[in-house]
């Protein structure tokens, strides 16, 4: 039982490491070696996934080697493992699901008296789309309120030379997730939506032919005119000097 109460304070203190340890401990030579960062990015898409058939597909998948999944030892770690990367998913997250609550009876049954490989595969695959349902459930309203946080932001500061890592650390969440939320709520990448804010502002300074196009490029942040002009033909398909001709300028 001290891994599974060690899983619980993990699920909310994020004590993955040491929950690492405790499964590597228990490896033994003869058992199949498993790939947690492959792990962790396959429950990453199923968890982002509304296809709940894929959730299936991918259990089975993981439980369909006779030769190890005959050894309840590789079930068993198997089964911390997978629990240990939703732990570690959860929290980047920033979602406070503690996963024990879906049946705690149950999982502690599971992993700690096992039966048969087809009784723990059914519980993974029930427990991960339970999270799923639960992510979705609670992802839109939230995104939406932190999406609309983020671009406000944005547009009142795309000039101070903005990146993801800035904007992160700004709202105290990770890089990916905020890519993640802002993604889901406008379709489009935060890079992508800077550029898009730069490019109108050019144009608009652009119709000023006080502006001198090396000094729109310095205003806008860009690392040098050159890089100005390829970004401005490549979102306008026109140059700079182009753009001011066929406006008359």
């Amino acid at each position: 039982m001290i891994v599974l109460n060690l899983l619980i304070i993990g699920n909310s203190q994020l004590d993955i490491q040491k929950t690492k340890n405790i499964i590597d401990s228990f490896h033994d030579p003869n058992i199949k070696i498993i790939d947690l960062n492959e792990m962790q990015n396959s429950i990453n898409i199923l968890l982002n996934s509304s296809d709940t058939s894929n959730i299936k597909e991918y259990v089975n998948s993981l439980f369909k080697d006779d030769i190890f999944i005959s050894d309840k030892m590789h079930i068993r770690n198997l089964c911390f493992s997978i629990i240990m990367c939703i732990i570690f998913l959860l929290k980047e997250k920033n979602q406070n699901l503690n996963i024990f609550s879906y049946n705690h009876e149950l999982l502690c049954e599971s992993l700690f008296n096992l039966e048969t490989p087809e009784d723990v595969s059914n519980l993974i695959e029930n427990l991960l789309i339970y999270i799923n349902q639960y992510l979705l459930n609670n992802s839109n309203n939230k995104y939406s309120i932190i999406a609309e946080r983020i671009i406000k932001f944005i547009e009142k500061d795309y000039l101070n030379n903005l990146s993801i890592n800035s904007i992160a650390d700004k709202f105290n969440y990770t890089p990916n997730y905020i890519s993640y939320v802002f993604k889901q709520k406008f379709g489009q990448n935060i890079s992508d939506y800077i550029t898009e804010l730069k490019i109108s502002k050019a144009k608009e300074l652009l119709l000023d032919t006080n502006n001198k196009i090396y000094d729109i490029s310095k205003i806008l942040g860009f690392s040098n005119t050159s890089y100005f002009c390829s970004v401005f033909k490549k979102q306008t398909s026109l140059t700079p000097k182009e753009y001011r001709s066929k406006n008359g300028l």
